[in-house]
């Protein structure tokens, strides 16, 4: 076992670093990252790291939260969103014969593919950037959803978001800023279509985000063609709102319904909303500082 304390470089990249770094000397066929305070199924080991060898890709597991004990509306909310990224899409894309997203635990790596790719350990959403370096250098994740691992939802403070959260958002973006543009280069560079359809699956912005900018551009169109423009725009909007709307219904029966009630699947508008200082937050401080779950 190897354990690191280093306090004044804290977070989830240092620590992934110093373990490859150890791990070289005598190097694993498969590297598995489960981090601490999450729960893995039984047999998830196992599974995700026979198929990693087996398929000589980097395989994902179905990671999920819980809300804490008890939740707030917001913290069910936020759990069901995590259900859709986690699981729902990446199950659609492996039914689909496609990539997904590395999502930072329940993780199999082949060594070979693992021991070329570097780790800044200061940058946040390390998992998306990983993600990002793989499927470059021609190792596209693969999903296994009978595999899950499981971690607590740390409580948001009364009237936010927690640091933990910010963090998450933040991070996001910023790797969908910097990577995004990379990945979709190299998908036209190559040609290849599996890593375009990785490229735009990076480049979808968090959920709350993403009903925020339809809301502005539907909001924009309307306006401009009751103004006298055309209404073209604010009717294609339209119809890209409804089946986002059927979209994240079909989601929430099949797989959220435990997760969130439909009282509080009703009340998303006002879960969106309370987002909005958060990614106001992006632009005037960002939050990089790693913050463990509690």
């Amino acid at each position: 076992m190897v354990e690191r304390r280093e306090p004044l470089r804290s977070g989830k990249g240092y620590a992934l670093n110093h373990g490859l770094q150890a791990l070289r000397a005598d190097p694993p066929d498969v590297l598995v990252i489960i981090d601490a305070d999450c729960v893995a199924e039984a047999g998830l080991i196992d599974t995700i790291g026979r198929l990693a060898i087996a398929t000589d890709r980097p395989v994902q597991a179905a990671f999920l939260v819980e809300p804490p004990v008890p939740a707030t509306a917001n913290d069910r909310l936020s759990a069901l969103a995590f259900t859709v990224k986690n699981l729902v899409r990446p199950r659609g894309l492996e039914r689909l014969g496609l990539p997904c997203l590395l999502t930072g635990a329940g993780t199999a790596i082949p060594w070979a593919a693992m021991s070329s790719t570097t780790i800044n350990g200061a940058a946040s959403a390390e998992d998306m950037r990983l993600t990002a370096q793989l499927a470059c250098l021609g190792h596209l994740p693969m999903h296994c959803h009978s595999a899950r691992v499981t971690a607590g939802l740390s409580a948001a403070p009364r009237g936010g978001v927690s640091l933990q959260r910010t963090r998450w958002e933040h991070g996001h973006l910023e790797t969908l800023l910097t990577e995004g543009p990379r990945l979709l280069s190299a998908a036209m560079r190559q040609r290849r279509a599996a890593l375009l359809a990785l490229a735009l699956e990076l480049c979808v912005p968090p959920l709350s985000l993403l009903v925020l900018l339809w809301a502005a551009a539907f909001s924009a169109a309307l306006i401009a063609g009751l103004l006298g423009a055309s209404m073209v725009p604010a009717a294609l909007l339209a119809l890209c709102g409804l089946l986002l709307v059927l979209g994240l219904s079909a989601a929430w029966i099949k797989f959220g319904r435990h997760v969130a009630p439909l009282r509080l699947v009703l009340a998303w508008p006002f879960y969106v909303l309370a987002k909005v200082p958060l990614y106001v937050a992006f632009l005037t401080r960002r939050q990089s500082t790693w913050a463990p779950r509690q």
